[in-house]
């Protein structure tokens, strides 16, 4: 199971978003995980950014992740629209599952954006616009230490 995976599944599915798509082996596609490569223009990655401990018996973890959005060069509005789109699908995206009975099935439990807008990061060597946005999630991932059900 791996959360950034249902995440790049999940973000053509979102409204404003067909122009997306995840290709897990990275040949066709413009979506992408911990990676954006030199082409297609229009790309999207997903990193992982660690996120917060989890000190107690909750079967959860808190993980942070952003989402970089690379436009085609000359447009900026373009880029940045999808950047707000994956803002606006994401936030408050609560209480769901991603990828049901796909390989990286996860309870979302909370996801919120830590910015109302995206993060302009200027221009690629070819003048691509490129935005950020980040996002703190709570996600169900039981372990032999946090089990799903205590029985206490």
């Amino acid at each position: 199971m791996s959360f950034l995976r249902a995440i790049c599944k999940t973000l053509p599915t979102l409204a404003g978003l067909d122009a997306l798509k995840f290709d897990e082996l990275g040949t066709t596609g413009n979506v992408f995980a911990e990676t954006i490569p030199a082409g297609p223009d229009l790309a999207v990655g997903v990193f992982s950014d660690g996120g917060g401990g989890q000190p107690l018996t909750n079967p959860t973890n808190l993980p942070a992740f952003r989402v970089q959005v690379r436009g085609n060069a000359g447009d900026v509005f373009g880029a940045a629209d999808i950047a707000q789109a994956i803002i606006d699908g994401l936030n408050c995206l609560d209480h769901t599952t991603l990828d049901v009975d796909g390989d990286d099935e996860t309870v979302l439990i909370g996801c919120t954006a830590t910015q109302s807008t995206p993060v302009p990061l200027g221009r690629d060597a070819n003048e691509r616009p490129e935005f950020v946005t980040y996002f703190d999630a709570r996600v169900h991932h039981p372990t032999a230490n946090r089990p799903a059900t205590t029985g206490v």
